[in-house]
């Protein structure tokens, strides 16, 4: 047991609902300092790097002008006596209905650059660490409700064999919503774009400066890093509808899928 991982990860634990709850997951050594920096107890105040193990606290989850993006409630489980043997914290929410709400709101943004791929035969979507991990999901319901074939790609592999499948106004949907990983992936996402690529950049809005100059942008609201994941899937989301809906498809009942499984 002493071989685990020592990065801090997070993941979404339950699917997003409007009248569920959602849980968000984040271990590692330093999990309770991530969390403890955008969640604000009933009284405004930091608490999580004080508290007991095991112990269920109400409060706020803010964003960098300590505006309140969601009302949760934070279980503290510290080393060793948690899941993975790591400090872990759960977050419980409503899956961040305010963010959720703003992505909406630039739904006609999206419905106009859905409109520009509609005669697409290919795809591809690329990005780094957790934006690479929602492109997979993203990429998956844009085939399975448009029949665009579309593939997502870790955007630092591409000099591996993808890039060469790039041709002239082949459209790419890219995101940028990690800091630290910026820099790497506009200049893959300079790399295509000199190939003739047509590119779709889904970017957090603090990070976006002036990229509108030279994308198609559609900026995401803010939110820490590690949960950016959240406004990134509704607005893939967003695109995958508008595609399919344009094209004349009935989204709520892909051809050959079914929603239960009844065979091996």
């Amino acid at each position: 047991m002493e071989n685990y991982e020592k990065e801090t990860i997070a993941a979404i634990a339950t699917a997003l609902s409007d009248s569920g709850i959602g849980i968000v997951r984040i271990s590692g050594e330093n999990a309770i300092y991530i969390v403890d920096s955008i969640f604000r107890s009933a009284s405004g105040k930091k608490i999580l790097t004080k508290v007991q193990s095991h112990m269920i606290h109400y409060g706020y989850i803010v964003d960098k002008d300590e505006n309140i993006i969601d009302e949760v409630m934070t279980s503290v489980m510290k080393a060793p006596k948690s899941y993975t043997m790591e400090d872990t914290v759960e977050i419980n929410c409503h899956g961040g209905v305010l963010v959720m709400q703003k992505v909406l709101e630039k739904r006609r943004d999206i419905h106009v650059i859905a409109k520009k791929i509609l005669e697409a035969k290919d795809l591809f979507m690329i990005g780094r660490g957790l934006d690479y991990s929602i492109l997979l999901e993203g990429s998956l319901k844009l085939k399975e409700v448009s029949y665009i074939h579309s593939e997502a790609y870790a955007s630092g592999e591409l000099k591996h064999g993808p890039i060469a499948l790039i041709t002239t106004n082949t459209p790419v949907v890219a995101t940028v919503t990690q800091e630290k990983l910026m820099s790497k992936e506009l200049s893959n996402i300079k790399e295509v774009k000199s190939r003739g690529a047509d590119i779709v950049l889904f970017i957090k809005e603090a990070l976006s400066g002036d990229l509108d100059t030279e994308y198609q942008v559609i900026k995401l609201p803010d939110m820490q890093d590690e949960f950016m994941v959240l406004p990134a899937s509704v607005a893939l989301q967003l695109l995958a509808y508008y595609v399919s809906s344009d094209k004349g498809f009935d989204v709520d009942k892909p051809r050959n899928l079914a929603k239960v499984v009844t065979v091996e």
